[in-house]
């Protein structure tokens, strides 16, 4: 399993790099499995964490029976229970409020997509993420 983190340089790329280790490590604490690829966008007020890969073998077994809403059900379950884990970290992380969080999967290719829209403070790039 390998964590493509942002690639910038710099403090916005530490933080992206950062988010990407902490959501994938949080997917595997929570579920049987995490993403295979992580990737975290920072742009001003918004946070896009996308995941690929890492749907289960149940998860698979039930699309592959056509069940395809029964797994975007659950998966929406998920992403609605983690909504609190997700949004602590992005505003440890970023230094900024979450005012909004927004979630989607996607099956065949599997994604998973967590936005988090922040409130008007500083920039996340302009925050030390050791302070």
């Amino acid at each position: 399993m390998s964590v493509e983190p942002d690639q910038a340089h710099g403090t916005r790329g530490e933080l992206a790099a950062e988010i990407s280790r902490t959501f994938v490590q949080l997917v595997k604490q929570h579920a049987d499995r995490g993403p295979r690829k992580c990737r975290t966008y920072i742009d001003d007020d918004l946070i896009i964490v996308l995941m690929r890969g890492g749907f289960s073998r149940l998860e698979n077994t039930l699309f592959e029976d056509g069940k395809f809403l029964d797994v975007r059900a659950m998966r929406h379950a998920f992403q609605d229970t983690m909504q609190g884990r997700f949004t602590e970290v992005i505003e440890r992380v970023a230094g900024r409020e979450v005012v909004a969080f927004m979630s989607a999967s996607h099956q065949r290719p599997d994604l998973q997509m967590e936005v988090f829209v922040l409130d008007s403070g500083p920039d996340p790039s302009s925050v030390n993420p050791t302070a």
